[in-house]
């Protein structure tokens, strides 16, 4: 025989039993399965984020790259110019390099260093390095000094390799000797 009670609320409940506080907020958990499903959703979720920002990363230091050399591109372009605009003359060698004569004794030599990818300006006067330039390029370009069929015209030829094999971007830059020659060195 069970012993029934009424308890204050006024329902009859089990008198030798359990006896549960009936609250309006029942919350009985999360199941095993819920939070494993929860666990493996957020570690997806981190990962997909973890790559995306890699990748963004990625794609802002190729693009800082190429902005640096266009800039280097770009000054070396206009400190050649202005060095062929005021030379006396200008020869350009098989070897990679123009050598820019001036009055006196005054020289500049630009040089392509294949082998470190840069072109190195040199300043000399009587045989001696008065001051160096270095002009620094990518693994990939490849750059070509040449006079054309007239001997004032000089040629900075500047080839970079594409993404894929068959693409190059090419830049020329192109100078008259003694272009202005009330301002020679």
């Amino acid at each position: 025989m069970t012993q029934n009670s009424i308890s204050r609320n006024g329902r009859r409940g089990n008198a030798g039993g359990v006896h549960r506080r009936h609250s309006p907020y029942r919350f009985t958990g999360f199941s095993l399965i819920e939070m494993l499903v929860s666990l493996s959703l957020a570690s997806m979720l981190g990962t997909i984020a973890v790559g995306l920002l890699l990748r963004c990363q990625q794609l802002s230091d190729g693009t800082n790259s190429q902005l640096d050399q266009i800039q280097t591109f770009s000054r070396l372009a206009d400190t050649f110019r202005n060095d062929v605009h005021t030379a006396l003359s200008a020869d350009a060698e098989t070897n990679g390099s123009v050598t820019l004569r001036y009055a006196g004794d005054f020289v500049i030599r630009y040089q392509w260093d294949q082998t470190n990818s840069r072109i190195v300006r040199s300043t000399r006067r009587s045989d001696q390095i008065v001051a160096s330039e270095l002009y620094v390029l990518s693994s990939k370009t490849q750059a070509r000094f040449e006079q054309s069929f007239d001997p004032n015209i000089v040629r900075l030829n500047l080839e970079t390799a594409g993404r894929s094999d068959k693409a190059t971007n090419a830049v020329v830059c192109q100078a008259v000797v003694h272009r202005w020659p009330e301002v020679s060195k």
